[in-house]
């Protein structure tokens, strides 16, 4: 059971929470609840009024043995008194005060909470406190962690808490995930630190930020000594801003990921050599990168992806980014044909950000193991109903397509409007026998009277195809083309077939 509380009445804005009563079932049933979420203002937490209403309702006994993750949302935007805490007489006495009610809240939470074991702590700010606020987030911050748990904190706010904390005391980090929101002065450095004297025991790192600083502290030590993380299987970094040029540095002797299975680089490649990929050929099972000609030159270089390793990539997604060099430009045939020969074996691709269709069939059309691709994703390819149908026969266990509508441009000769039906059946069917569902990607404001004909042809042709799905906001006026266009006479003999696309499988996106 997971169960979520929720924010106390607007009405009612003096109280710190509100109770969850679980669907008015009142507190029978908090013996069975695993997640607890409690919402609570941070000036209340530190005023102790959140810990008076925690006792009222619940004591200190175990109220919920069973909870393994607590997640408090500290909300500092409704926060009427934030200011009092700056403006106190006496700031010492305070601080201890406020120390104190923290300390409190968290024996509370060992008490009630006896096998809690991941802590989310998430700040909810959008205007800037003072340095003394950011202080006792801090503290919190660090309390939380000295109870031995998983703690995850995630600050959606302009505030700098990690400034506060005391880095070095925080050892042992199983999780790290930060983001700085858009216009903070940058703390990569800050996380940075926190990794690498982590990196024994992190599993998860992600970090969000407008540029980083310098990612090399990432994974050298301030002395020059490599840093290795021998347990962490996730890397999720990403970069808002685009200015960041193609990287020079090279660590020709560190393996700093050894187990690594999820990579994910929203950014240009920082290195000017294969440092990301060196010693997780053997466990890699997810990639998704930015691609332009510089990162492809750089793989190619020093072989990061050749036809025999990596053997359990299973999901390869490229983004296509816009070229920093220029004169490295490569074509999107080019650029297509690299990725494809990525993980040969995997069974998701995708591949965003390249508008031609042509370099993308002009691939497939070529031998290769590209034919065990069962999903593929391409929102930015726009396919007409015969480059969809050589897709789909270069692809014999493509499952799932994720593109926009197919549109027609022109007909064989030979074939108008009226036989077109018939001869797709006698040309074509049937073929793509695992395909079974096109996930339509937002299609700008239009009828789509004509385009839907590609849907309902296809279906002809492709046996199993039953499922199609587009966002909500669109539903309604495609679905009612698609049934104009079942009733015509070209369609109206394959009527009880086609009409298993309106009832079977409409899904959201």
């Amino acid at each position: 059971m997971s169960i979520k509380t929720v924010r106390s009445p607007e009405t009612d804005s003096k109280k710190p929470i509100a109770c969850p009563h679980y669907l008015g079932l009142g507190h029978s049933w908090d013996h069975l609840v695993k997640d607890l979420d409690i919402f609570a203002k941070e000036s209340d937490i530190y005023s102790g009024a959140t810990l008076k209403t925690l006792y009222q309702d619940y004591g200190d006994d175990s109220a919920f043995p069973l909870v393994h993750k607590f997640t408090l949302y500290l909300d500092s935007y409704h926060d009427d008194d934030s200011e009092s805490l700056e403006d106190s007489e006496d700031s010492v006495d305070s601080d201890d005060a406020i120390h104190a009610n923290i300390g409190a809240f968290v024996c509370w939470v060992k008490q009630v909470l006896p096998k809690v074991d991941e802590i989310w702590l998430i700040l909810d700010s959008y205007f800037d406190l003072h340095d003394h606020h950011d202080h006792h987030c801090s503290y919190f911050l660090s309390k939380l962690y000295k109870l031995g748990t998983r703690v995850v904190y995630r600050c959606v706010s302009t505030r700098d808490v990690l400034a506060g904390l005391c880095l070095d005391e925080i050892r042992n980090l199983a999780s790290l995930d930060f983001r700085d929101e858009p216009g903070r002065s940058n703390s990569s450095e800050q996380c940075a630190q926190l990794a690498r004297q982590n990196a024994q025991t992190l599993q998860f790192l992600s970090l969000v930020s407008d540029q980083f600083s310098d990612l090399t502290s990432l994974i050298q030590n301030p002395d020059g000594s490599n840093v290795v993380y021998p347990c962490l299987y996730a890397l999720r970094m990403r970069e808002r801003s685009l200015d960041r040029q193609p990287g020079q540095v090279t660590f020709p002797d560190a393996v700093p990921f050894p187990i690594l299975r999820r990579l994910s680089l929203r950014l240009q490649y920082p290195f000017g050599d294969d440092t990301f990929f060196r010693g997780n050929s053997a466990t890699l099972e997810i990639v998704a990168m930015r691609m332009d000609s510089f990162t492809v030159s750089i793989f190619c270089q020093f072989s990061v992806f050749s036809p025999t390793s990596h053997p359990k990539l299973r999901c390869v997604k490229w983004k296509e980014r816009k070229e920093v060099v220029p004169d490295s430009f490569a074509t999107n045939e080019e650029k297509t044909r690299f990725v494809l020969s990525i993980g040969p074996r995997a069974p998701v691709r995708e591949i965003s950000g390249i508008s031609s269709s042509d370099g993308l069939l002009s691939v497939l059309s070529l031998p290769g193991d590209h034919t065990s691709i069962q999903v593929l994703l391409i929102p930015t390819i726009d396919l007409d109903l015969w480059q969809a149908i050589s897709l789909i026969k270069a692809l014999p266990l493509l499952s799932d397509l994720h593109a926009p509508l197919p549109i027609f441009e022109s007909l064989p000769n030979g074939v108008t409007w009226f036989n077109i039906s018939e001869h797709l059946v006698s040309t074509y069917a049937p073929m793509g026998r695992r395909f079974r569902c096109w996930h339509l990607e937002l299609c700008s404001a239009r009828s789509f009277t004509v385009d839907v004909w590609c849907v309902l042809l296809l279906a002809l042709i492709c046996p199993n195809f039953d499922y199609v799905s587009n966002h909500p906001s669109q539903r309604e006026s495609f679905i009612e083309d698609l049934e104009r266009a079942i009733d015509l006479d070209r369609f109206r003999p394959y009527a009880p077939r086609l009409r298993r696309l309106l009832f079977k499988g409409w899904r959201d996106c």
